[in-house]
C-alpha cells in the first residue's frame, strides 16, 4: 500500500512539474518565433539580420522570464535557474568560444558549485536554461554575421535554434 502511494505521489508530482513548467513558458510562441528566426537565417545575404536579432532577444528574454517563474516553485532547480537568468545580460556580450566553454560546456556553473552534468540533460530545468543559452548564442553569432557575412554563423544560428526547439519538447 505505502508502495502505490509513493509511486502515484511521484507520479503526479512529475505531471505536476510538466505543468507548472507549460504555464511559465508559452511554447507555442517560442516556437513560432525560433523558425521564424532559422526560415531567415536561409536567406544569408538577403536576410534581416536585425530582426533575427530582435526576435533572438525576445527569446532570450522569454526564457529568462520562464526560468525565474520555474526557480520560484522548484527550490532544487531555483540556483540553477537564477545564475542563469542573471548572467543573460552578460552572455550576449561573449563572443562564441567564450559562450561555449562558460554555458554549453557549464563552466560557469561548475564554478558557482553547480554540477549540471548531474542534473537530467533533457528534464525541465536544464531545458529552460537552454531557453536562454541557445538564443544568446545565436545573437552572438548574428552580430558575428553582421562584422563578416560568412554561411557558417547562420549554419550555427540554425543549429542553436534546432537543439533549443528538442528542449523545449521537454518543457512543453
Amino acid at each position: 500500500m505505502l508502495k502505490k502511494l509513493s509511486t502515484a505521489v511521484v507520479l503526479s508530482s512529475s505531471l505536476l512539474s510538466s505543468v507548472v513548467a507549460a504555464e511559465v513558458m508559452d511554447t507555442v510562441k517560442f516556437t513560432a518565433i525560433a523558425k521564424q528566426v532559422i526560415q531567415e537565417s536561409f536567406k544569408l545575404e538577403g536576410a534581416d539580420v536585425d530582426g533575427m536579432l530582435a526576435n533572438s532577444k525576445v527569446l532570450v528574454a522569454m526564457g529568462v522570464a520562464a526560468s525565474r517563474a520555474y526557480a520560484t516553485n522548484h527550490a532544487e532547480h531555483a540556483e540553477l535557474l537564477t545564475l542563469t537568468a542573471d548572467a543573460a545580460g552578460d552572455m550576449v556580450k561573449m563572443d562564441l568560444d567564450e559562450i561555449e566553454e562558460a554555458w554549453h560546456e557549464f563552466g560557469y556553473l561548475n564554478g558557482h558549485g553547480i554540477n549540471a552534468e548531474e542534473i537530467e540533460h533533457f528534464g525541465v530545468a536544464i531545458s529552460l536554461m537552454d531557453t536562454i543559452v541557445h538564443p544568446a548564442t545565436v545573437i552572438i553569432a548574428l552580430n558575428e554575421y553582421k562584422q563578416d557575412p560568412d554561411s557558417d554563423y547562420m549554419d550555427q544560428v540554425r543549429d542553436e535554434l534546432s537543439e533549443v526547439l528538442e528542449h523545449l519538447k521537454h518543457v512543453d
